[in-house]
């Protein structure tokens, strides 16, 4: 629950409150889970969260995990809400953004008005609709989220050839 709840990017005391237990025990566990799952931050944690929820429920070695998200050439990011925030990205996603400062920025703040990139509208309408969205240089994949509506998109980008 509290891995899915930095995915979000709640903070500690959001977690804690929502969960009723004391930041500390919030921060222990984000602590254990970075390192269960060799993330170094925050935002390869939601990286990991949204890789499980991508996957489903699966018979995998932790070790993989970090390879299919956090490792893995292409670049992959989760955006959540309306407004689009990055809760996870991975190295190749920083690469491509130019940046490792995302986590917490709109969509629309990292790349504005890049022809590499899906533009905004191609985003909201992956996020509205539910549906997957090939767009030019990308491939969006909502995530469920708690209700009928989306919880997010998955980020692919593709190389140019």
């Amino acid at each position: 629950m509290i891995l899915e709840l930095v995915a979000r990017g709640l903070a500690n005391k959001e977690i804690a409150h929502a969960l009723g237990i004391s930041v500390q025990g919030v921060k222990d566990h984000v602590s254990v889970l970075l390192t269960r799952f060799g993330a170094t931050n925050r935002g390869e944690l939601g990286g990991v969260a949204a890789t499980r929820r991508l996957l489903g429920g699966f018979m995998i070695a932790d070790d993989w995990l970090r390879f299919l998200f956090v490792d893995a050439p292409v670049p992959i990011a989760i955006v959540a809400g309306p407004q689009h925030r990055l809760v996870a990205f991975n190295r190749a996603y920083e690469r491509a953004a130019g940046s490792d400062e995302l986590l917490g920025l709109n969509y629309a703040d990292v790349f504005p008005r890049r022809v590499s990139t899906p533009s905004l509208s191609d985003v909201h309408r992956a996020y509205a609709t539910g549906a997957r969205v090939v767009a030019e240089g990308a491939v969006l994949e909502p995530l469920p989220g708690d209700d009928e509506n989306s919880g997010g998109i998955a980020v692919f980008l593709c190389e140019r050839g």
